[in-house]
């Protein structure tokens, strides 16, 4: 453009648009040269290197949407989760932004952090925005055997061998649903026996209470026997045959 306004004989109003446009772009391109950097820190494994940068670019107008991501994964690699969760919740509300992969991360955080129930919940999400989003399966899965929620974990494997048939893990999968296979028929074998268990101890209480109320039966049962078999002798007041007392009085009227 500047030499076409220069042919024109307009050197000086090509000159003061070049300016104008330079500074009007200056903020958006260095923005997108501190996430760029930033990138390049990132791609050699330097996230101390590239968080900076990052965290340059969050300050920045214009910059690249996924700012918010990689700045997350470093805080993560770094160990600052707390940092990491916040940043990545930042991303959510930016328009742009790949919200499976903060939703992703997310949950990896909190997975790092053993808070498994929030892990289980920002994987669900990223779910709900892509349901064959293969890696939020595949973590959801494994933190629902954390959960102990061993049938959901199946299903999880399940459908994540389903969406990535040729997935290099697929071996480990398989070898781990067959375990989760066995593990819920030990848990249904242990669930019947303890059952059994306490039917068994259910009817030894039952017949030990039935035995002890025929035992009360029959002391009682007894004690009423006897009490019958001495009526006669309890029933009246007496002196005996020989010792009735005679309290006739005779009046004698001279």
């Amino acid at each position: 453009m500047y030499y076409k306004l220069k042919n024109k004989g307009k050197e000086f109003f090509s000159f003061l648009f070049v300016f104008v446009l330079a500074n009007c772009i200056y903020v958006p391109l260095y923005s997108q040269s501190s996430f760029s950097e930033g990138m390049d820190k990132f791609r050699n494994n330097k996230p101390e290197e590239a968080l900076p940068y990052f965290e340059a670019a969050l300050g920045e107008p214009g910059t690249d949407s996924r700012t918010w991501l990689f700045a997350g994964l470093c805080y993560y690699q770094l160990g600052r989760y707390d940092d990491g969760i916040a940043v990545l919740r930042k991303g959510l509300s930016v328009s742009g932004t790949d919200k499976k992969l903060l939703y992703l991360n997310l949950g990896n955080i909190y997975f790092s952090q053993s808070k498994n129930t929030f892990a289980e919940e920002m994987y669900t999400q990223a779910l709900l925005m892509d349901p064959n989003f293969g890696p939020a399966l595949l973590n959801r899965a494994n933190t629902r055997v954390k959960l102990n929620k061993l049938d959901e974990a199946a299903a999880d494997y399940t459908e994540y061998l389903n969406v990535v048939p040729n997935s290099s893990q697929k071996t480990n999968i398989e070898s781990l649903l067959t375990l989760l296979q066995q593990q819920k028929e030990a848990e249904a074998q242990e669930k019947e026996r303890i059952a059994k268990e306490e039917a068994l101890k259910q009817e030894q209480m039952e017949k030990a209470r039935q035995e002890e109320e025929e035992r009360r039966r029959r002391i009682l049962q007894a004690v009423e026997d006897s009490l019958k078999s001495n009526a006669g002798e309890t029933t009246g007041i007496s002196a005996g045959a020989e010792g009735v007392v005679d309290y006739q009085e005779e009046s004698e009227l001279e």
